[in-house]
């Protein structure tokens, strides 16, 4: 899929300011996803209101949802990871005067645990 099929597919729709793919930046294929941008706030309800499969492009059914903006870590422009959802199973506060992993900032620890081998990801998840 191309963003010239994008934005013809979903003018009919909406006012599409601008579409886009995202491709892989080695091969320069489609990664199988890309972006519409539309003039109000409300066209963005009325795509969203597209059930699966009420839209096709190319003959596969495409899934809308809304972009979600990423987050960077301060001083480290390369990293960068979406932004989790207030998550329910955090443990309480820790006590601030013992070291503890909880401390960190989820980003801090994303990019520490990113950086880890996966046998050693293994080995933390088992605790």
């Amino acid at each position: 899929v191309t963003s010239y099929d994008l934005k013809a597919e979903f003018s009919v729709y909406v006012n599409v300011v601008r579409a886009f793919t995202i491709k892989d930046k080695i091969t320069k294929y489609s990664k199988g996803y890309g972006f519409v941008e539309v003039s109000q706030p409300h066209e963005v309800q009325k795509l969203l209101d597209l059930k699966y499969g009420d839209k096709y492009i190319r003959g596969k059914p495409v899934t809308i949802k809304p972009a979600r903006k990423k987050t960077t870590v301060r001083g480290d422009d390369s990293y960068v990871r979406i932004p989790m959802s207030d998550r329910p199973y955090d443990l309480e506060a820790a006590d601030p005067s013992l070291p503890c992993i909880h401390m960190l900032v989820d980003d801090v620890l994303f990019k520490i645990l990113d950086n880890l081998p996966v046998n050693a990801l293994i080995g933390v998840e088992r605790g």
